[in-house]
């Protein structure tokens, strides 16, 4: 068994170093196994360098364990190199960046910030969503809450600030400017068109730093949860917000006029401008899109309470 940390250094406050690696090293010492860390040098390099290892490792490759310690976003390349390397190896991940929602899919009590927990980690066959050449472990949506994912990037470069308090900044900032996507989609046979405000098919419960949008979705259940909300006035959309960062939205009768919220295995969405597009936090802009469900793709490595 090899263990791989993969370490984002601006994820976060990017204050991993020296010390960390120590921690590795020690944990792997009193295990018994062998372990390193990389240090990632800009987008894509989580993919490449884990899809290079495991071509290498070739057959060996289902002994090989890579951590993401970053936010959802180097955990989605992480994701993306092992499953471009045929999805033998096992994932983990030590939440370190801006948002780290995919761990609120799982108890608080798991010991995702302790190495040695890590390295025990159970793995568990989960889901994944396929978003065109591109795999999706947590969360993707478009319109409105894309739109603020890309103002976090802006702000987060600017100011100290981080979680869901620069989150909800940027979401602040996208109500006054005002947004809508224009879409045809359909939802596997149900069909829907019309202006929207914003588009999720999510595998994970939250997004955004807390923000619980999809909060009935199960990451091993084979189906990914799609909600989608038609466009809204501001005071409409003032009004969703602290119930959408709740998960309380399906629930609220208010709402039902405006929201869809629904189980499916496949989504599809045109639109006859650019829409801009967040796969787990990375973001793109696209005119159509295809979102699938991989049940069971890849093994999650779940670390033991602490």
């Amino acid at each position: 068994m090899e263990h791989y940390f993969i370490v984002n250094p601006r994820a976060g406050r990017g204050d991993v170093g020296g010390e960390f690696c120590l921690q590795v090293e020690s944990a792997a010492a009193e295990r018994g196994v062998r372990a390193g860390v990389y240090f990632t040098r800009g987008p894509r390099d989580a993919w490449n360098y884990v899809r290079d290892l495991c071509a290498r490792s070739d057959s060996a490759a289902a002994g090989l364990r890579f951590y993401a310690c970053g936010g959802d976003g180097t955990l989605n390349e992480v994701v993306n190199g092992v499953m471009s390397a045929g999805g033998k190896a096992a994932v983990g991940f030590m939440p370190q960046g801006t948002g780290n929602d995919f761990i609120n899919n799982f108890p608080r009590e798991t010991g995702f910030m302790n190495i040695a927990a890590q390295m025990a980690g159970t793995p568990r066959s989960i889901d994944l969503l396929r978003a065109g050449d591109r795999y999706v472990i947590n969360m993707c949506n478009a319109g409105f809450d894309a739109e603020v994912a890309r103002r976090m990037e802006k702000i987060k470069t600017a100011t100290p600030l981080r979680g869901s308090t620069l989150y909800t900044l940027a979401l602040a900032r996208c109500l006054f400017a005002g947004t809508g996507i224009n879409l045809d989609l359909s939802i596997d046979r149900a069909v829907y068109s019309g202006r929207f405000l914003l588009l999720l098919a999510a595998d994970g419960v939250s997004y955004g730093g807390g923000y619980f949008g999809a909060p009935q979705a199960r990451i091993d259940d084979g189906y990914m949860d799609c909600c989608l909300v038609k466009h809204l006035s501001r005071p409409a959309m003032a009004a969703l917000v602290p119930f959408f960062k709740q998960g309380r939205h399906v629930e609220m009768p208010l709402f039902r006029r405006v929201l869809t919220y629904v189980r499916a295995r496949t989504m599809t969405f045109r639109s006859p401008r650019d829409v801009t597009l967040s796969l787990d936090g990375e973001i793109e802009r696209v005119r159509s899109l295809t979102v699938s469900v991989a049940p069971r793709a890849i093994s999650f490595l779940v670390p033991p309470p602490v």
